[in-house]
């Protein structure tokens, strides 16, 4: 029998074929009455879009609304292609040129250093050859600006001027050339032993470790190897300030790394010089500023914990930032951005709510996600679909993102084998969006399985802190100590610290539905004492494999503890004689649908209060280069093999790049009069 073509009229009103499924034999279907061409059968709309009523469905279907998250739709790239577009209408609002000025005169004073760095490194070669800077001609090098390439000794990304060697292709930096100079070259340390030791189930679960197991080492799959290749040892720069190649070998002997360029020779200085004429004929260096009059945040009643957009995360005597700016993102319009500078300038969180509300709809469920990032055989959608899985054990992978973090969490805490990121730095500022939370049910025999646990790790931990603590004294509470909530203080507590703590824990149990993860920031400047607490303390810490922390190389880059609510009592404690209040993050409880900013430089840990899944991405804000740059050379010093030594950031290149853009763009807008007669008087007296 020949096939009947199928008029629009049988496919509006008769066709039964599910859109979702591509079934027909599932009884009612729901019909859109926008297209008039997908119908979604009752199975599935139950199934895949619970929250949606019948109702919404006939009005516009997922498909019509961007959402459809069948196994067509989310493999398409049409999809893909929609959002970003939407995204970069959305972007600037009207407002890019002012933005672009602000970022201008934001980053003048990094490539101005950035030039100043260069600047030394060419005096000193136009001296070495006896020749004046204007004789002086840089090689310039043969890749592509655009391609990655890292100092061979402390793996910091190189972006420009580098002295390379003509034989071996040996790169190094030009912070690197200085320290080697100095005779103390600091960045690119010795490896050092960083593998794991797996243990028994046995003592996972509170037990001691049987002494005939063997040990066996694990390290992380993208580790440096521990070895270089070539040895630093007596490598020194000449009198001259030439230095030679480090390599010995057969193909290169001993030959002395030449000063190369990327950009080329004066790219950078005219950057600046074009740069700061712009900034001059915008006279906007008063622009940047942002007055705290715009921030009626400090004018607050303190007597309540959420009001008017803010929310206390702290209570640090005679300070001002205990609260957090936390705006709706269904409320934000572009006159909030000075108020959020006036928080973000000051190295301050911010919380924006409710930004599930303003996206697309698709859903972020774990069996949509499932469909989404299935194999498929056709390589025509490969791309996007690409997906890296890490383990949280050793973290062997750290990407600039974006990245979905994907785990289970109960709201108690139990101190060990809890659901948690450890305290960490990232290298820039960071947003983390709380996309779906599920509850996790304990049954009372859970509860009195967990409750036995937690007695068995409490004895391992006076067991094995008081055999590796250096001066035979135990850094855990003594067999006196109470239990408050599940969790062990020292019995010198008095009764009213003890509330208090009862009162904190139980912030953490996370009762409203909504809640998903505890969250704890430090500030900025008190990093330093932070860093000194925990170097006294890491013994009492364990990481992979339950085991204690035997060595640190950075406290807070390792990565490797995670503060529980009786270390911040402790922390806050110690530091009192130093600052009125101690030291004490910012605490709050991240919600279904908040999106967390956090600061560059600013440590942070985070505790799922129940299963999650969060998506996190990297960023630079103009506010907080400054800060990057610094924490680029925190991560320069750690060892080769250290997970964060490589700069994936680039933050360097970065500013240059956004500068040369930054620069066209506004050197080819359109002035206006009083602009115009600024610039060419500037011009004109140079």
């Amino acid at each position: 029998m020949p096939k009947m073509k199928r008029n629009v009229k049988f496919t509006e009103e008769k066709c039964l074929m599910c859109h979702q499924c591509q079934r027909n034999d599932k009884g009612e279907v729901v019909r859109c009455t926008r297209c008039k061409r997908k119908r979604y059968c009752l199975f599935c709309l139950k199934s895949w879009y619970p929250e949606w009523k019948h109702a919404d469905v006939a009005e516009a279907c997922p498909v019509c609304r961007g959402n459809c998250n069948c196994k067509a739709c989310m493999r398409s790239d049409a999809h893909i292609k929609k959002l970003k577009k939407d995204v970069a209408d959305k972007r600037y609002e009207g407002n890019e040129a002012n933005l672009s000025k602000y970022v201008l005169i934001r980053l003048i004073p990094y490539v101005r250093r950035l030039n100043e760095e260069q600047m030394i490194e060419l005096g000193i070669e136009a001296k070495r050859q006896g020749l004046s800077l204007s004789e002086l001609n840089i090689q310039k090098a043969e890749y592509s600006r655009r391609k990655h390439v890292s100092c061979d000794n402390c793996k910091t990304s190189i972006f420009d001027y580098h002295r390379s060697c003509r034989k071996c292709s040996f790169h190094l930096c030009l912070t690197c050339c200085h320290e080697l100079r100095d005779g103390q070259l600091l960045g690119g340390a010795d490896p050092v032993e960083l593998g794991f030791i797996k243990c028994s189930l046995e003592y996972l679960h509170g037990g001691k470790e049987k002494v005939k197991e063997p040990e066996i080492h694990e390290s992380p799959a993208d580790a440096e190897p521990d070895i270089r290749g070539w040895s630093r040892s007596g490598w020194h720069a000449e009198s001259d300030g030439s230095i030679p190649c480090p390599k010995i070998n057969d193909e290169c002997c001993h030959g002395f790394l030449e000063l190369k360029s990327i950009f080329g020779q004066a790219f950078i200085s005219e950057l600046v010089y074009k740069a700061e004429e712009l900034a001059k004929a915008y006279t906007l260096q008063n622009a940047i500023e942002t007055p705290d009059n715009l921030c009626s945040c400090l004018k607050i009643s303190r007597n309540t914990d959420v009001r008017n957009n803010i929310r206390k995360a702290a209570s640090r005597e005679v300070s001002s930032d205990n609260w957090l700016y936390c705006p709706r993102a269904v409320d934000l319009r572009p006159v909030d951005l000075k108020h959020f500078q006036c928080h973000w300038n000051k190295g301050e969180p911010v919380i924006v709510s409710n930004v599930l509300e303003c996206t697309s709809g698709l859903s972020w469920e774990p069996l949509v996600m499932w469909r989404a990032f299935r194999q498929i055989t056709n390589t025509k959608h490969g791309q996007h679909l690409d997906v890296k899985v890490l383990d949280c054990l050793d973290w062997c992978e750290a990407d600039m993102g974006p990245k979905t973090c994907i785990a289970y969490g109960v709201s108690q805490e139990l101190g060990r084998g809890d659901s948690v990121t450890k305290l960490h730095c990232g290298m820039s500022d960071a947003v983390n969006v709380l996309t779906h939370i599920a509850n996790v049910e304990l049954c009372h025999k859970n509860l009195t399985a967990i409750d036995k646990l937690k007695l068995k790790h409490l004895e391992q931990d006076k067991r094995e802190l008081l055999r590796d603590d250096q001066d035979g004294e135990s850094n855990v509470p003594s067999s006196s100590s109470s239990t408050v909530d599940g969790l062990s203080y020292g019995s010198e507590l008095k009764d009213d610290e003890k509330v208090k703590m009862k009162q904190e824990n139980s912030m953490s149990v996370g009762e409203d539905a909504s809640d998903g993860a505890l969250w704890d920031i430090f500030r900025r400047q008190d990093v330093p004492k932070l860093q000194e607490y925990l170097k006294k303390h890491f013994r009492e810490f364990r990481h992979v494999h339950c085991r204690p922390v035997k060595q640190v190389i950075h406290p807070i880059h390792d990565q490797t503890m995670y503060l529980t609510l009786e270390h911040k009592r402790k922390l806050k404690e110690e530091y009192v004689v130093y600052f009125l209040a101690g030291i004490e993050p910012w605490t709050f409880i991240q919600k279904l649908g908040d999106a967390v900013l956090i600061p560059a430089g600013c440590p942070y840990q985070v505790r799922n209060l129940k299963s999650c899944i969060m998506v996190a991405l990297d960023f630079v804000s103009p506010e907080n280069v400054g800060e990057c740059f610094c924490l680029t050379e925190e991560f320069r010093t750690l060892p080769i093999n250290h997970t964060s030594s490589k700069d994936k950031l680039e933050v360097k290149k970065m500013t240059v790049l956004a500068m040369s853009t930054m620069v066209k763009k506004n050197g080819e807008s359109k002035f206006s009069e009083c602009e115009l007669q600024a610039l060419c008087a500037s011009i004109a007296r140079c």
